[in-house]
């Protein structure tokens, strides 16, 4: 896991290689333009998460955190749900994009899909980390704290999005493909 340290933020990162060496092909790249959607996402989700505790808390770093769940609990499910989404678990957007990425990865080799399964974990695993960190470990925060309204809004638009492209991903994938296919790009 790499850190991006700005002076009031403390954002974990986590690399999608499976985007960028999954499959070759037309349908590697649906998968990947899937998952770049998906990621697009879960990363807003995360950034609406991270803001509305930071404008609440004041603080971002996961040691300054700790308990928010009782008093942020919106803002908690919306990092749970990114995180989850993120890792590619199922039911959100996440799954659909990493199932076709692998499907893609199979058609290159097993070794591929090994590595895409190990690199998925370690994301998870970094995520698993944060969330118990900033919201469940430690005594928790003043009862006065509570989740912004904008942000309670947001985080619900963004987790039905989510929602909806892992149950219903083939709006998004035809109108990935027929744009491939207007681009020239690819037999689609």
């Amino acid at each position: 896991m790499r850190t991006v340290r700005e002076p009031s933020r403390e954002i974990p990162v986590v690399k999608q290689v499976d985007v960028l060496v999954a499959g070759g092909g037309t349908a590697g790249m649906v998968a990947g333009l899937f998952q770049t959607l998906n990621y697009i996402v879960f990363m807003a989700l995360m950034a609406v998460c991270v803001a509305s505790v930071h404008n609440v808390v004041g603080k971002t770093g996961y040691a300054d955190l700790g308990g928010l769940f009782r008093s942020m609990p919106v803002t908690t499910a919306g990092f749970i749900v990114a995180a989850l989404g993120i890792a590619g678990l199922p039911p959100f957007g996440g799954f659909a994009g990493r199932f076709l990425l692998y499907q893609s990865a199979v058609q290159v080799g097993a070794p591929l899909v090994i590595f895409l399964a190990i690199a998925n974990f370690a994301g998870l695993a970094a995520y698993v980390r944060a969330i118990n960190a900033a919201f469940f470990s430690g005594e928790g925060h003043e009862s006065g704290l509570r989740d912004p309204l904008v942000s309670v809004g947001l985080i619900g638009v963004l987790v039905a999005v989510s929602l909806y492209l892992g149950l219903h991903p083939q709006p998004a994938l035809d109108i990935i493909q027929s744009t491939l296919k207007e681009l020239s790009i690819g037999a689609v």
